[in-house]
């Protein structure tokens, strides 16, 4: 008796452990995550299309450069400053108006990868935001994504 309940134990775990591992892996052959379906755009195509923050974008494309990324690997989104919750770091960086800064979400290809598109923080490890003042056109800030 003891023999047969161990037995059906043991095909049952397997059996199930089979189940569970062709559903992981069935989850990682699809990467429901898309530039598309986060709403951000390539940062180098900008350079043409968004000409109202065009100055902007060059300044973030020189930050990437000089820390040997590559910005064509880069897509992006904005946000102004006051769209966001402000902490108190934010108010001790706030040297200019809020109206002036512009935050840019920059997504790293890698993140839309298959084994990176279903991680939590920051997929792939080269997501950051960049703060850049529109007005001086300096960097203010910038944070990779935890």
């Amino acid at each position: 008796m003891k023999t047969i309940i161990l037995i059906s134990v043991l095909v049952f775990s397997f059996g199930h452990a089979g189940w569970a591992s062709s559903a992981v892996n069935n989850m990682k052959d699809t990467c429901e995550l898309t530039p598309e379906k986060v709403g951000v755009k390539p940062l180098i195509d900008s350079l043409k299309a968004d000409t109202a923050i065009v100055k902007s974008i060059e300044i973030v494309i020189g930050i990437l450069k000089s820390e040997h990324e590559n910005a064509s690997e880069y897509y992006y989104k904005t946000d102004s400053l006051n769209q966001l919750d402000i902490d108190e770091y934010t108010r001790k960086i706030r040297n200019s108006n809020l109206k002036d800064i512009i935050v840019f979400h920059l997504w790293h290809m890698s993140a839309f990868e298959k084994p990176h598109c279903h991680a939590i923080g920051n997929p792939g490890g080269k997501c950051r935001d960049i703060w850049i003042n529109s007005k001086t056109k300096k960097k203010l800030n910038e944070l990779m994504w935890e």
